[in-house]
């Protein structure tokens, strides 16, 4: 019985052990906003959303002036809200993106398809210029909006806690 009990709890050891490391390893947003500090010059503007790098509420606050950044805003929605063009037209520099706003499902399905648009058209005209993903060689994870809080479904997928955050450099 001993051993029939080790059994029944080996997979679940297994997971809580994952968990763990995944926990104790740098989340993607303080990852980006380390990389954003070493190469994105002071006084750049910079277009966020608030699950993005860690500033959060209410340092992501539209228009106000964080360290060496200058914030401009961006709707609840996330960053493709806005046509990319908007974001060159008021002197945006970087977008930071996160998977958590643009890897969600809506349910308004032509709402999704402009959004999609904007994100396309992000992807062809704006540089890539870094990307912090959270998931093994592979996986492409999905929304799923408990993992704001945690990866609570793909913890065995995952290297560290985190949306994946891309970086663009607008041309």
């Amino acid at each position: 019985t001993i051993i029939l009990a080790l059994l029944l709890t080996l997979p679940s050891t297994y997971m809580t052990l994952q968990a763990d490391h995944v926990f104790s390893q740098l989340d993607t947003r303080t990852e980006a906003l380390q990389w954003m500090q070493a190469n994105v010059p002071p006084g750049s503007s910079v277009a966020a959303e608030v699950l993005s790098p860690p500033w959060g509420p209410p340092l992501a606050m539209p228009g106000l002036d964080i360290g060496p950044y200058q914030f401009v805003p961006v709707p609840d929605g996330g960053v493709a809200e806005v046509d990319p063009q908007q974001y060159r037209d008021w002197g945006v520099q970087y977008i930071v993106a996160s998977s958590f706003h643009y890897a969600r499902q809506l349910r308004d399905q032509a709402h999704q398809a402009k959004l999609a648009s904007h994100l396309q058209t992000l992807d062809q005209e704006a540089e890539l210029v870094a990307i912090f993903q959270p998931y093994a060689a592979g996986y492409t994870g999905f929304f799923y909006h408990d993992q704001v809080y945690g990866p609570a479904n793909d913890v065995l997928y995952r290297r560290q806690p985190g949306p994946e955050i891309r970086i663009y450099r607008l041309r």
